[in-house]
């Protein structure tokens, strides 16, 4: 290696570790690192609630968090969601997912058999997850 590149390269790694403590990366890192960690501990799960009426659903959605939640779809045998629903923060909101076949929809939760799926949107993250009613 010629002088010039050595001489170069030392610069370099001098410099990046200039910016380095001047920008205080580390510091910055960490904070990241810190905020990614307790995300989940800060999270509250939003409720959902379902009311049954002669040939309706209602499904109460609670959210006790300080950020939107938007329910996408709700989908399982018999019922879907026409539209997507915002939730803003520290609401609550009623959804009426559309049941195609009532009949087939009751029997199947006064089994509690009935599994749904809720995809969901906060934060920049979409979720879906399943639950059995």
């Amino acid at each position: 290696m010629d002088l010039g590149k050595g001489l170069g390269l030392l610069a370099f790694v001098a410099i990046v570790i200039i910016n380095f403590y001047f920008l205080n990366v580390s510091q910055i890192f960490n904070q990241g690192v810190y905020q990614i960690t307790n995300l989940r501990n800060s999270l509250k799960n939003p409720e959902f609630n379902f009311h049954f009426s002669e040939n309706d659903v209602t499904v109460c959605v609670k959210n006790p968090n300080n950020f939107t939640i938007t329910v996408y779809n709700m989908t399982g045998n018999y019922m879907y969601l026409p539209k997507s629903v915002v939730v803003y923060p520290h609401t609550e909101e009623n959804i009426s997912p559309v049941v195609t076949d009532y009949q087939a929809f009751a029997n199947e939760v006064s089994s509690g058999d009935y599994n749904v799926s809720i995809e969901m949107s906060f934060l920049g993250l979409n979720v879906t997850f399943h639950e059995v009613i």
